[in-house]
């Protein structure tokens, strides 16, 4: 588990909590001490949650309301709860959800004793079990583990009967990017091919070290996704934004005389944005997509040729690209048109102004047609 200390949520905190969980439409269990459903939170209004549900009416009011309710859900890698009570059932003609008490204190409710890497790559293995005079053994893939147990997946689901819950097994895994090691295990749960595994006797060393380390190192990633999630959230959203239509011209460069000369060029035809090619300004930028951008490459050395090379490529502008070289002799300009997609060399002299203005319009015309 993690070192940090948990603890309790309320108020504005507890508030923001209930917010991004309504808004992801969260998994959560509603529990009594004898039984608990799987559901998803919906919304919240005032100091009433709504939550789909998933049993009838005469579960919730009767069942449900007759005993001690709790919400409980995932959180900060963790599991948080809090005490809740029914208020409603809610029936229309294409959903039916629950309406319950929000929740005063949300606290740390975690029952695992190890934290559970889930995010477990290609890692597989096989189980064996022996039924009688047989031995079956079937392979598995691995679908998250601790030093404690491991969720595996059937991947042959053969011989049910000698997989049940409370059946020893063998337990041979293969860690992606990590060791392999061999446990007895004791099956705690079944759903369908998917098993829950007990290492029993506990693991030990080496084998307990190296799926420490293993699985440490996921939690170390996990803890970064979980703390980067409302920049994660935020750029999620932007991606599925419709995108503006694309305009004007961009040109980078870090020479404010050639911005000038093609500001002259290309002003009476598209509207031209200049910025110099460094990695912030031009992200900004094509925040509004051009019709064609412009790289001016004759202040550059073989540097800062690699660097822009490696900036379009990690930033593709979406748009056809004209590469501008100054200087006759120089074949380093021409080489990198050739290395980026969709690119085109001029030699750029003032004199050279109505061909640019034709290139530029007939690239639009070529580019933004097939497009659309």
């Amino acid at each position: 588990m993690s070192t940090k200390q948990k603890i309790g949520i309320t108020g504005s905190a507890r508030d923001g909590v209930l917010e991004e969980l309504c808004s992801r439409k969260a998994t959560t269990l509603l529990a009594t001490p004898y039984l608990s459903f799987e559901s998803r939170l919906l919304e919240r209004e005032g100091e009433r949650l709504h939550i789909r549900a998933t049993m009838g009416r005469e579960v919730a009011l009767n069942t449900l309301s007759k005993h001690p309710l709790k919400l409980r859900f995932p959180w900060d890698l963790s599991f948080y709860s809090g005490a809740t009570r029914i208020l409603g059932y809610e029936q229309g003609e294409n959903r039916r959800y629950l309406v319950v008490e929000v929740p005063e204190t949300l606290v740390p409710d975690e029952m695992r004793r190890e934290y559970r890497a889930d995010r477990v790559g290609k890692s597989q293995g096989a189980l064996g079990t022996a039924a009688g005079p047989e031995v079956t053994i079937l392979q598995v893939s691995l679908e998250n583990l601790s030093a404690g147990g491991a969720g595996v997946f059937l991947k042959d689901y053969r011989a049910v009967e000698s997989f049940m819950p409370g059946h020893s097994v063998q337990v041979s895994l293969e860690l992606e990017g990590g060791p392999e090691f061999n446990a007895l295990a004791r099956i705690c749960h079944s759903n369908g091919p998917y098993l829950g595994l007990e290492f029993t006797p506990p693991l030990s060393e080496p084998a307990l070290g190296s799926v420490r380390n293993w699985v440490e190192a996921r939690q170390q990633d996990a803890q970064r996704l979980w703390e980067n999630r409302a920049e994660l959230r935020a750029q999620a959203l932007e991606a599925a934004r419709p995108k503006a239509p694309p305009s004007g011209l961009l040109l980078l460069t870090a020479d404010p005389v050639l911005a000038a000369q093609i500001k002259a060029t290309l002003e009476d035809t598209h509207g031209l944005r200049s910025f110099p090619p460094v990695m912030a300004p031009y992200k900004a930028a094509l925040s509004q997509r051009p019709l064609v951008l412009i790289l001016d490459t004759s202040c550059m050395g073989s540097e800062e040729r690699r660097r822009t090379r490696t900036l379009l490529e990690a930033q593709p502008p979406g748009c056809p690209i004209i590469v501008l070289g100054r200087d006759t002799e120089n074949e380093h300009p021409r080489t990198l048109a050739l290395e980026l997609k969709q690119a085109t060399y001029l030699e750029w002299t003032p004199e050279k102004a109505g061909f640019l203005r034709i290139l530029v319009q007939g690239l639009i015309r070529k580019h933004w047609k097939a497009e659309g």
